[in-house]
């Protein structure tokens, strides 16, 4: 919330009254909500410090400023509060570079009551004075001016925050001509077969944040296939993850006296479902159930996600196998370049132990690699270019040798980030 210069309470003999309080305020001024998104509003709070007279919920003129206990969230949109006249007299022109400039984006509305009428600050005011009245809360109105007008929060609140890191939905249908006796007409649409292209990237996640605990599930898959009349169906990528994690924040330490100190570890659990959307045809569908511990990093950085630990995995295709062991590592990266270019990146890297039962069919290491390189089309729209690679080696002779796949493309995705009520 910014706000114009709020006048010191009355000092009177006794109680202060409701009506002495909002008295001191401008009867006038109309609440707006401004809609800023996460990746514009740190640059807000950084130039607004000399400039809004009353803040509260947010850290003004730092270098990485946290809002209600924790560091912005480039996907978030974020509401700030202010009057229609902070917003002409010292607000107009950081605000209007901090609107979000693409389509479907909302920049400002009017707070209205129930009935449509245009809310007071003053009025808020009175309301919040008279809620806490009839709650029976013991606050003072002296008490409760100090708590609206602190700067920031620091202590975090527990919050559900559902996240659409991308969301991609691709298909192409070609239907050809199919007729023989165009087969020496040099055009390729005259000659191809009818194919159908469908293309599914998916990475959603529910979260729980609070203080100490850290709970999150989420849906990642990757699936690509590729139909052409008379062949038999080819999938280019075919993927799904489930997972679970439960990481106790409560307790971290910094692991090296040389390193950052922004670098803190804490113990982390996590529960992933790995498996083929549809099966290789002529073999059993893939489908892994793996546990794994180990210590996750709070955000530092550009880095947003880094873990590692060592896992137990069970084939549940073929549950007579011995049960794997190995180690894993994660890591995801957000580079914002400027307010329209963001650059992330992903590594997932996981070493298997031998096992009696090992065979051709088993990896002694696999490493995905992702880079996306993205640009706003509109709020929730990106148009991105981007490359994943897969990295991979056998585990027993007749496959002890190191493989490469790669792919590139565009991609248009949805992404956003929501607070869950």
């Amino acid at each position: 919330m910014l706000l114009p210069e709020l006048p010191e309470p009355p000092r009177i003999p006794g109680p202060l009254t409701e009506l002495l309080a909002v008295d001191r305020l401008a009867s006038l001024d109309r609440l707006e909500v401004h809609y800023i998104p996460g990746d514009r509003i740190v640059r807000l709070l950084r130039e607004t410090k000399d400039v809004v007279p009353t803040a509260c919920g947010g850290q003004l003129g730092v270098l990485k400023p946290k809002i209600g206990g924790r560091v912005a969230d480039p996907d978030r949109i974020y509401r700030v509060v202010t009057t229609d006249r902070a917003r002409v007299t010292f607000l107009s022109s950081h605000l209007k570079t901090a609107h979000s400039p693409y389509l479907l984006g909302r920049s400002q509305e009017a707070v209205r009551g129930l009935l449509g009428e245009h809310i007071t600050f003053r009025g808020a005011v009175l309301r919040t004075l008279r809620d806490l009245r009839d709650r029976n809360i013991k606050e003072t109105p002296e008490q409760l001016y100090a708590r609206l007008t602190r700067a920031s929060v620091a202590t975090k609140m527990p919050q559900w925050l559902f996240r659409i890191s991308r969301l991609s939905v691709r298909l192409e249908n070609f239907q050809g001509a199919e007729n023989s006796v165009f087969a020496t007409v040099p055009e390729t649409l005259a000659t191809s077969p009818s194919s159908l292209n469908l293309g599914v990237d998916t990475d959603l996640s529910l979260a729980y944040n609070a203080n100490d605990i850290w709970w999150d599930a989420r849906l990642r898959s990757n699936f690509n296939r590729l139909s052409v009349t008379g062949l038999d169906d080819q999938e280019l990528a075919d993927d799904i993850r489930l997972s679970s994690s439960f990481t106790y924040a409560g307790w971290s330490f910094q692991p090296l006296p040389w390193a950052t100190k922004a670098l803190r570890l804490m113990p982390f659990s996590e529960l992933l479902y790995d498996s083929e959307i549809t099966p290789v045809q002529g073999a059993e569908r893939q489908s892994d159930l793996l546990f794994q511990v180990g210590l996750g990093a709070k955000r530092f950085g550009t880095v947003r996600t880094l873990r590692f630990g060592g896992f137990v995995l069970q084939d549940l295709s073929k549950v007579e196998r011995s049960i794997e062991y190995g180690g894993r590592l994660e890591m995801t990266t957000l580079h914002v370049l400027g307010p329209k270019i963001r650059f992330t990146s992903g590594l997932d890297a996981t070493l298997y132990g031998s096992t009696p039962d090992d065979d051709a069919s088993d990896l002694r290491y696999k490493v995905r690699l992702e880079g996306r390189l993205a640009l706003p089309l509109a709020r929730y729209l990106d148009i991105s270019l981007f490359g994943q690679g897969f990295a991979f080696g056998g585990r027993v002779p007749e496959n002890d040798v190191h493989g490469l796949s790669y792919t590139v493309g565009f991609a248009l995705d949805v992404r956003t980030a929501m607070v869950v009520p």
